[in-house]
């Protein structure tokens, strides 16, 4: 058995495969949740597993098998046995309802899908992920029938899009999570547009980010973006199960911190990194952000222009960190664990010697509702994720220069 991390080592772990093993490679995360990899031949011909397998396979036939209809969908038997999934296609094929290169992609897509998922929770989470090499015997009637799936060009793709969803900022928040209005009122003041009215439409507690994003035809980064700007006005909130299946029929967790299955993990405590140029009496640049890729960001380009610069992953450390190092600007991340920026900001401005501080609040959601309740707790400017280096350095000009 292995222990994994990141994608790097699932990618080592794939290499352990030879071109004549017949069996699943199966990824866990503590007692209940994991992945399994079909291969055959040494060829990878399904994965499957994590949570949601139900409504994963419901909403890729709907997105990639448009001949089959909503009651079609309704009538695919969800109870868990041996190849259910490869037995659904199969099935469907047989019937004439969906292609083999309509095959190809929807299997392409899940296998993306479910790794994505597993390389957020080997990123997010303390405990390491294992990783064993299961010989066994397989339905070879079944699988002959399936097409075989490119292995390497999966992985790099749900590395990519890992990569774009964690610069977004939104690693804490799985995109399996279901969001539910909590403020109807609130919402019909600040949703303006036809694509803002149909998102909201669709969160009724029952469909994930994912789903939200297919049926309407938009990024899923882009909805949860959307989402998320909603979730910091107080006006939606998040449930890692589907309402209908909350006994009291109520949201249960309005603290999406966390993917699913990784809300007893406890958080990484990460101590202020202070990184000091040779000039005596550089002005300090401080980022606040749990991010490591976006304070390694920061830092490069901070450190390139003979700043000094300081990174603090623990929003509940900034305050006294502040205090003693003094900063003379200020990146803060909207969207972070125990405390958002939102709230951090408004508290660096009650304190006397922070008040003053430019203040430029980073984050993956630039929209117009954003960057007023930014302008009301008392930020400075704005700056939208990925962290790019023009505007950057635009930003260490005008508020360095001024205050140097």
């Amino acid at each position: 058995m292995k222990t994994l991390k990141s994608e790097e080592a699932i990618a080592e772990s794939l290499q352990l495969i030879d071109k004549v093993f017949r069996g699943s490679l199966v990824i866990k995360a503590g007692d209940f949740l994991k992945w399994k990899l079909y291969f055959r031949l040494g060829r990878l011909s399904w994965v499957t597993g994590g949570v949601n397998p139900n409504e994963r396979l419901q909403r890729h036939l709907a997105i990639f098998c448009p001949k089959i209809t909503p009651t079609q969908l309704q009538q695919i038997p969800l109870e868990h046995q041996p190849y259910r999934e490869q037995k659904v296609l199969v099935d469907l094929q047989g019937q004439g309802l969906i292609q083999r290169s309509q095959m190809a992609s929807l299997m392409e897509s899940i296998a993306i899908e479910v790794l994505f998922d597993a390389i957020q929770y080997g990123e997010t989470n303390n405990d390491n992920l294992s990783c064993n090499k299961v010989s066994e015997e397989q339905n070879d009637n079944l699988l002959l029938l399936l097409p075989f799936l490119n292995v390497d060009a999966i992985l790099t793709e749900a590395k990519q899009q890992w990569d774009e969803w964690e610069t977004a900022g939104f690693s804490k928040y799985s995109p399996n999570l279901y969001p539910t209005i909590k403020q109807v009122t609130l919402l019909k003041s600040v949703i303006k547009s036809d694509v803002e009215q149909k998102i909201v439409r669709s969160m009724d507690g029952n469909q994930t980010l994912r789903k939200i994003a297919a049926k309407n035809k938009i990024g899923v980064l882009d909805v949860t973006r959307f989402v998320l700007s909603l979730f910091d006005l107080e006006a939606v909130t998040f449930s890692k199960v589907p309402r209908t299946k909350n006994k009291t029929s109520t949201v249960i967790d309005s603290n999406p911190s966390k993917p699913i299955a990784s809300a007893k993990a406890p958080s990484k405590k990460t101590p202020p990194k202070y990184h000091k140029t040779k000039a005596n009496k550089s002005p300090l640049v401080v980022c606040v952000d749990d991010s490591p890729l976006i304070c390694k960001v920061v830092k490069d380009i901070v450190l390139e222009q003979n700043y000094d610069f300081l990174e603090i992953q623990e929003p509940i450390k900034v305050i006294p960190t502040l205090l003693r190092k003094k900063p003379n600007l200020i990146f803060l991340d909207l969207m972070m664990p125990v405390i958002n920026g939102y709230e951090l900001c408004a508290q660096l401005r009650k304190t006397p010697r922070l008040k003053d501080v430019p203040i430029i609040i980073l984050t993956g959601k630039d929209g117009l509702i954003d960057r007023m309740r930014a302008k009301m707790v008392g930020s400075t400017d704005f700056m939208a994720k990925p962290v790019d280096k023009l505007s950057l350095l635009k930003m260490l000009e005008k508020y360095l220069t001024v205050n140097q």
